[in-house]
This record gives structure tokens, C-alpha cells and sequence, in this order.
């Protein structure tokens, strides 16, 4: 996060806002009204990138608050359900997607933070290897999701909530 106290003529050194071991991805960021306070609302990933869909893609949603004068001192407010990113899918089934759905509207008080959630899905092992197919180069055939899949391969929600700091 980088900052300005003078419109914009100048700005400060960057600061993460991400906590120890998380790779952040789609963060939406509020300012209360007041001017005090800072909330970050993003997706945690909290495995290394990987090559292959072998391996699970650990995920969960966080939300994180900081005062405007001490921007490098964050607290956690929320952190959501780990789950697998694996079960998310775009509607052609190639690639993961979790989309940029992510939000943070704060007031004087608190943040409504909303995010990308994968708890509700699951991971299919057909679409794996779909997919590990079209990375190596030598497609496979296509699986059928209805009969290959559980009913919950897919089922990627938002979640969010009221917090304070």
C-alpha cells in the first residue's frame, strides 16, 4: 500500500498489508469517512504457485485493519475457511476463477468486508486431469461435469460480515 498525506504530491514507501505467509490477491481497500482508519479485504493463498493441479491450492478470505497514522502495523480482523481454489472453475471448466468480487465499505465504526469464498466446493479429479491435459500439451477428452463431478465442483460463494476493530 502506498499512501499520501497531500493529495497526491507526494507519496510514502510501500507497505505490505498482507499477513506473514499469505500470497494476496484482490484486495479492495476502505478508508473510513473520518479519515482514521483502514480495512483490506483479500484472498489468501496460502500454498506456493503451483505447476500442476496435483497439489491443493489453499485459500480463504481475510480482513485486515490499520490505523491511518501507523499503516505498517495491520491486525486480522476475520480470516474465512481454508479451502481448496481447485474447486472453483470458469464456465468453461479450462481454468480455476474466483473473479475480482472481492469488497470493503467502512464507516467510522467498522467494515463490511466481503470475498471469494471456496468452502462449499469441491475438488474433481476428472477436471484435474483435464486440465493437467491442456497444460502438458496433449489434451484429453473433455469430462462431463454433471456425471464426472459432485454436485458441488463449482459452488464458489462471497462471503462477508461486520467487523470492528
Amino acid at each position: 500500500m502506498i499512501s499520501s498525506t497531500d493529495q497526491g504530491g507526494t507519496y510514502g514507501s510501500a507497505l505490505g498489508f498482507g499477513r506473514n505467509g499469505d500470497r494476496v490477491n484482490q484486495p479492495a481497500v476502505a478508508i473510513s469517512p473520518d479519515g482514521a482508519d483502514v480495512y483490506v479485504v483479500y484472498n489468501a493463498y496460502l500454498d506456493p504457485w503451483r505447476s500442476t493441479t496435483a497439489d491443493a491450492r489453499r485459500m480463504l478470505g481475510v480482513v485486515r485493519h490499520a490505523s491511518w497514522g501507523s499503516l505498517g502495523t495491520w491486525t486480522t480482523l476475520h480470516t474465512g475457511t481454508t479451502a481448496d481454489a481447485r474447486g472453483s472453475t470458469t464456465n468453461s471448466i479450462a481454468a480455476e476463477f474466483l473473479g475480482d468480487y472481492n469488497g470493503a465499505w467502512a464507516t467510522n465504526s467498522g467494515v463490511f468486508g466481503v470475498w471469494n469464498d471456496v468452502r462449499d466446493t469441491s475438488v474433481c479429479a476428472a477436471v484435474n486431469t483435464w486440465r493437467q491435459s491442456l497444460v502438458d500439451g496433449s489434451p484429453t477428452a473433455k469430462p462431463a461435469v454433471q456425471a464426472d463431478c459432485t454436485d458441488t465442483f463449482g459452488a464458489t460463494s462471497n462471503y462477508g460480515g461486520w467487523y470492528t476493530p
